[in-house]
């Protein structure tokens, strides 16, 4: 259906005066306007702006849905006073009603957590507009005995189904109320299995859970759901459903029970159980089976009165060989995820990693499918990784990643491959080793595929990388017949591998301007942001920068950051600027007068070329910080000197936007000379600005 709509659409003259019979159907299509969104939803925003232009009627269902909430949710960012919040939420309720609720609480989020200078009148704007939480209580049956001998005396095709409803609710407390035998009978009576199963999770969930008073009646309710299952096993297979839940809930049982928190249990006592259990799955039909070795594969772990290897690898490799033996791909990864993914302690680590279980983990990872294979091989690598015991694990993913035949498979472990890369007990040359070798796995494949790779090759490249020059044009080498994008993003990772130092620059900005002008912006940010940090006072981070290179002034670095912005669009300039407001407030650096008077002489820039109000957005947000910043700084030296040009930026922005900035200022204003200025700025306010004090 979507192909057929574009196809018609792209066919479909718009100049037609006359309706064809494709332009009939599709008004036809049009009235139904559910059918339409539908559609829409499957197709890419190009696609949806081809089907927007084949009739008026699809136009506007189209605006409707999806293009005005695409643009209200772009102006939310931009709000920084309350005549643009009032603006905002009338945008909103001309809206269909399902997107009410989330751009009202996209707008909260907006204007209480960036905007904080009107918070409080903001949050009450938007109260009637935010769902209510319901404050309700949940009623307590606990203490209730008359409850249970209610549900007792329904049906047998209801009592199953409330009771599991009311242990659920009550957090198993009552449970207390009829000894737990009776409660399986319960189960065992019930003539839906479906029910029987519902009530025994529910009591399984509850009834094991650990009493760290006394562990009588841990030991009372393992032996009770034990016997139970081994009266169903005479069954036979009717039974066996009924008889795995009461497996599991026993394994399950098994995970929070601590000997060390559990008065009278021992550690016999917890490993003859999970060994017991075992044996049982063994021998279920492998869907149960898998079933239960999950549930077990939680509680695989050391004892904590007796962290040692030997008590728990065993029960890892018998899980595992059962595992691999009698289940089915799907599942035999399922369980073996459940494993790894509760190897919590760094004895079990160090216990897997020097055994070989890990590396025989991440064999068995070659018989599953391959979104499973890379997950299992991420925890493992992960494991190694903590036990500081990666070199093994690692080969073994490698060989796996070099055997695959399926690229997606190569393509994620490689990708697993890189990231770890750099261990805690790596040196420096084994870690360049491993680049090289992940390098010369990729470097062949296709381009798209490369591009994907692209971030996970250079993280943290140059920290250890004892040639990082050599291993910058390497890197490179895998961007040359990628995207536009995918070069940016390559040359952007270049650039923080190699750092601002001044022997780089040039070669930067040559690398840089050989980028078409729509994705230039993304590969000079973190060039800019290094030099706006120098910039910005960071002495230190500037005598690190600057290692065996000359003295440079930070005239220099104003400069060439100057001319760095100027290879942009007045856009992507805004973006820039924006995001070094960002980091200027939430970093280390230290904002001064000077740094604040270049921001507002880019800013004005913006400014001129933004005359119309739907044009200024960066600069509204960052005139906005920078009347912050001058309220909080008014005692330090020179900040006399921002306010003129800081008031004539003010005044440059259409009123509606001044406000965040016009309150920032009156919070810290006193008695400055610049005090009329001010309040005659706040006289131009729109009415719903001034409601704040």
């Amino acid at each position: 259906m979507p192909s057929l709509l574009i196809a018609l659409s792209a066919a479909m003259p718009l100049t037609a005066t006359l309706p064809s019979p494709a332009t009939a159907r599709l008004e036809g299509l049009g009235t139904n306007d559910h059918v339409l969104e539908h559609v829409a939803t499957w197709l890419h925003k190009p696609d949806k702006v081809r089907l927007a232009r084949v009739n008026r009627h699809i136009h506007a269902v189209m605006e409707r849905l999806f293009a005005g909430p695409a643009r209200i949710k772009d102006r939310i960012r931009w709000t920084r006073s309350l005549t643009q919040l009032h603006a905002r939420c009338a945008e909103i309720a001309a809206l269909p009603k399902p997107w009410h609720a989330a751009l009202h609480e996209r707008l909260f989020q907006c204007v209480t957590t960036r905007w904080r200078i009107l918070d409080d009148e903001a949050s009450r704007i938007l109260a009637p507009f935010r769902p209510a939480v319901a404050a309700g209580t949940r009623i307590q049956h606990a203490g209730r005995p008359a409850f249970v001998t209610d549900m007792l005396a329904l049906p047998p095709s209801d009592c199953s189904r409330a009771l599991a409803t009311c242990v659920s609710d009550s957090k198993g407390s009552v449970l207390a109320e009829m000894p737990l035998r009776q409660w399986l009978a319960i189960a065992d009576d019930a003539p839906d299995e479906q029910d029987a199963i519902a009530l025994l999770a529910a009591i399984g969930t509850y009834a094991s859970a650990p009493d760290r008073a006394s562990g009588t009646r841990w030991l009372e309710t393992q032996a009770c759901l034990f016997e139970r299952q081994q009266a169903l096993a005479s069954r036979g297979e009717p039974a066996c459903a009924l008889r795995t839940k009461l497996l599991c809930a026993s394994a399950l049982g098994l995970e929070e029970a601590n000997p060390g928190d559990l008065l009278g249990v021992t550690v016999s006592d917890r490993r003859a159980r999970w060994d017991a259990l075992l044996h049982c799955a063994a021998g279920l039909p492998a869907q149960a089976c898998a079933e239960v070795l999950m549930a077990l594969g939680r509680s695989v772990r050391m004892d904590a009165t007796h962290p040692l290897p030997e008590t728990s690898l065993p029960r890892w490799r018998s899980l595992a060989d059962i595992a691999v033996q009698r289940l089915r791909p799907a599942d035999t990864a399922r369980v073996l995820l459940g494993m790894v993914a509760h190897v919590v302690e760094p004895e079990e680590r160090c216990a897997i990693a020097d055994s070989g279980m890990a590396a025989y983990l991440a064999d068995c990872a070659m018989r599953l499918d391959a979104s499973l294979c890379v997950e299992l091989c991420e925890h493992l690598l992960s494991i190694a990784d903590q036990a500081e015991r990666l070199e093994s694990v690692w080969s073994t993913v490698f060989r796996l990643a070099d055997a695959a035949r399926d690229m997606s498979v190569k393509a994620r472990l490689a990708k697993l491959l890189a990231f770890r890369v750099d261990a805690m007990d790596t040196r420096p040359a084994d870690s360049t080793r491993r680049w090289n070798l992940v390098h010369g796995l990729i470097k062949d494949w296709p381009p798209g595929v490369r591009e994907a790779l692209l971030p996970s090759m250079v993280c943290n490249l140059g920290r250890w990388h004892a040639d990082p020059e050599g291993a910058v044009s390497a890197y490179l080498q895998l961007a040359t017949d990628v995207s536009d994008r995918g070069k940016a993003s390559a040359l952007a990772g270049a650039i923080k591998t190699l750092g601002a130092h001044p022997r780089y620059w040039n070669l930067h900005l040559a690398r840089v301007s050989a980028l078409p002008a729509p994705v230039r912006h993304k590969a000079m940010e973190p060039l800019a942001r290094s030099l706006f940090g120098v910039m910005s006072g960071s002495g230190e981070m500037w005598r690190d920068a600057v290692r065996n290179g000359e003295p440079v002034t930070i005239d220099a670095v104003r400069e060439q950051l100057e001319r760095l912005l100027d290879m942009l669009t007045p856009g992507q300039r805004g973006a820039i600027l924006l995001n070094l407001t960002s980091a200027a407030t939430y970093t280390r650096w230290t904002w001064n007068a000077e740094v604040a008077l270049w921001l507002l002489a880019q800013v004005r820039k913006l400014l001129d070329h933004h005359q119309l109000p739907g044009q200024q957005r960066h600069e509204i947000v960052i005139v906005t910080a920078l009347a912050r910043w001058a309220a909080d700084a008014r005692d330090e030296t020179g900040v006399d000197a921002v306010y003129p040009p800081l008031l004539n930026a003010i005044e440059a922005l259409h009123r509606e936007a001044r406000g965040g900035a016009v309150h920032g200022l009156l919070r810290g204003i006193g008695a400055t000379a610049w005090r009329e200025r001010v309040w005659a700025l706040y006289d131009t306010l729109p009415a719903a600005d001034k409601t704040i004090g």
